[in-house]
């Protein structure tokens, strides 16, 4: 079954695969697989797609998603995958792929396939003889569904919900509905997943179709446009030649300021004030303005995509801790810190009760953003936070305090780079 272009499509279901490498073992231990899902509940969180079910099985894994926020699949699956496998390499000291290249996904019609999915996904386990029931599989989201008290990591209530209205009942109906089930049907679906990676009705196929011819098209359209764009860059490059000549010098004369960064805003301002001078007189001359027009907004998006690589309300980083307190203690490793609307948030911290807070901010002469804030929950702990964002790298510091009097201090660093919230 040839693999499907990675299309982005709402309201439909993702049912998604993907294989350790040479069968090595993805998982070696629990503290492995709880990893793993506390990666999914991060970029759940970020992201926002929707999670109807997972199974985390030895050598791989089966997950059944629905997007959200034009957030592609490929960009969920690549950023918890290549995260988790440097996370692997580290723990067990290795180097290279832990999963194969690229992830299988089906695209199925929701509404005839949710439940279907569901049973299919769950029985893995049953199908692999590594037990006799779903509910004794302990990697699975099977325990959410039956048991109400284990449906908050990953956050699957809003899904679980849905999942119980589309079957017309609850947890009861929900175990009888997996586990009484004809072995023929169970085979025929699983058959239908070996030939098709398009499910649904005739009308739902010809439009995932369409969907997908119009993206291999618009990327044939962008290969032709990569083959032509040297000669765009040149000619384009050799209009504004004389005015980043003159800009420089104003660059060269600029012994006030005090960083590259600061060097960097002046240039562009000056460009463009010059830019409007020029396009001024040929106005006053009766004459054509369309070229500096265009040449005004160029280095004013360039100006303004100067200043948005410094700005941290919006956007959210995937960060590793590091503990620099000499304890052995396990502790979550991966945590996600968001900015937005004036308030700081730490999706680990959320889950002990803190509660997001405001922040401070300062652009340094380098260009650096320097921000720190500090939270405290209803325990009486309390957690100081100072991080660095030099637009690559988001770095820090916390310390956490316990009522006890306990300190523990650690470093994080971001993993990958920032994501705009929303």
């Amino acid at each position: 079954m040839p693999r499907l272009p990675r299309v982005y499509v709402e309201k439909i279901l993702y049912y998604v695969t993907s294989r350790s490498g040479y069968a090595q073992n993805l998982f070696v231990d629990a503290s492995d697989f709880y990893e793993y899902v506390s990666l999914i509940n991060n970029y759940k969180t970020q992201y926002g797609f929707k999670l109807f079910s997972y199974c985390l099985m030895p050598t791989h894994i089966h997950m059944l998603i629905e997007l959200r926020n034009n957030i592609s699949i490929s960009s969920i699956m690549h950023d918890i995958n290549s995260l988790y496998t440097k996370a692997f390499n580290s723990r067990y000291n290795k180097k290279g792929h832990l999963f194969q290249a690229r992830f299988n996904a089906i695209l199925a019609e929701k509404k005839d396939y949710i439940l279907p999915f569901l049973r299919h996904l769950h029985l893995n386990p049953i199908r692999a003889k590594i037990c006799d029931n779903p509910k004794d599989y302990p990697h699975s989201s099977y325990s959410r569904f039956v048991d109400p008290a284990h449906r908050g990591h990953p956050d699957m209530k809003e899904e679980i919900e849905e999942v119980f209205r589309a079957l017309g009942g609850r947890e009861e109906e929900f175990i009888g509905y997996t586990e009484n089930v004809d072995q023929k049907e169970l085979n025929d679906f699983k058959k239908k997943l070996h030939r098709k990676n398009i499910l649904g009705s005739q009308e739902f196929t010809e439009h995932i179709k369409a969907l997908i011819q119009d993206y291999v098209q618009e990327q044939r359209n962008q290969q032709r446009l990569k083959k032509v764009r040297p000669l765009y860059i040149f000619i384009a490059g050799a209009t504004i030649l004389v005015v980043v000549i003159i800009a420089g010098y104003f660059y060269r004369q600029s012994s006030a300021f005090r960083s590259e960064y600061q060097k960097t805003l002046a240039l562009y301002d000056k460009t463009i004030d010059m830019l409007r001078i020029e396009r001024d007189k040929a106005l006053k001359a009766n004459m054509d303005t369309k070229q500096y027009e265009w040449k005004i907004k160029l280095a004013e998006q360039a100006l303004e995509d100067a200043k948005q690589a410094r700005e941290i309300e919006g956007y959210a980083w995937v960060i590793e801790l590091t503990s620099l307190s000499g304890l052995q203690n396990r502790f979550i490793k991966i945590d996600t810190l968001s900015f937005e609307d004036g308030r700081f948030n730490s999706n680990n911290m959320k889950q002990e009760g803190f509660l997001a807070t405001n922040y401070t901010k300062n652009v340094h002469a380098n260009g650096k953003v320097v921000w720190e804030t500090m939270q405290s929950n209803a325990k009486g702990s309390t957690v100081s936070w100072r991080g660095e964002w030099d637009g690559e790298k988001m770095s820090g510091v916390l310390s956490r305090r316990y009522p006890d009097g306990r300190v523990r201090d650690f470093s994080f660093v971001s993993k990958g780079q920032r994501k705009k919230r929303g």
